[in-house]
């Protein structure tokens, strides 16, 4: 399973961006509280995002690395989380190791954290990304056999004709 490795705050343009950006946990974790009855979790996490952050610390399975998930809350909704449980942030853990199981190559998720989103993402809209400009990576145009093979001899004949001529200035 692919890390969350994004920044919260990019443009969303694909379903797979926005896995990237962190939607796609959140939007797990919600199916999850909806299971377990949690509707009220659910709802508070509904313009939230996430992100995983990795420390430099290996954990107890071969190559997990100790992690943070990091939930990023719109600020009308921080008190609201601010005010959770002991057993609703641990019940939110619990769940998010089912999304990242602690196993060998994968992030072993020891806590969970929030900060305020300060980057309000359910207003990215697809009308609003600006799509590149494609004409300036714009490949050259291919050429046939006898085009490179015509530019070849061009340029031989000139170096030659070159080096003919210096060779008659030099003697």
């Amino acid at each position: 399973m692919p890390l969350s490795n994004s920044q919260p705050f990019k443009l969303i343009k694909t379903k797979k961006e926005t896995e990237e950006v962190g939607l796609g946990d959140i939007q797990a974790l919600r199916r999850l509280l909806e299971t377990k009855n949690r509707k009220d979790l659910s709802i508070l996490l509904k313009d939230c995002s996430s992100y995983l952050e990795e420390s430099s610390q290996y954990g107890s399975y071969l190559f997990a690395v100790i992690s943070t998930f990091w939930i990023y809350v719109p600020p009308e909704k921080i008190e609201e989380i601010e005010k959770l449980s002991q057993q609703d942030k641990e019940l939110l853990l619990e769940l998010v190791r089912k999304i990242y199981p602690p196993k060998d190559y994968s992030p072993e998720i020891k806590e969970i954290k929030f900060r305020v989103l300060t980057s309000d993402i359910k207003n990215y809209k697809k009308n609003h990304i600006k799509k590149p400009n494609i004409n300036l990576y714009k490949p050259k145009p291919k050429q046939n056999w006898h085009q490179r093979w015509w530019g070849q001899l061009l340029i031989g004949i000139t170096i030659t004709v070159i080096g003919g001529i210096i060779l008659a200035l030099i003697l």
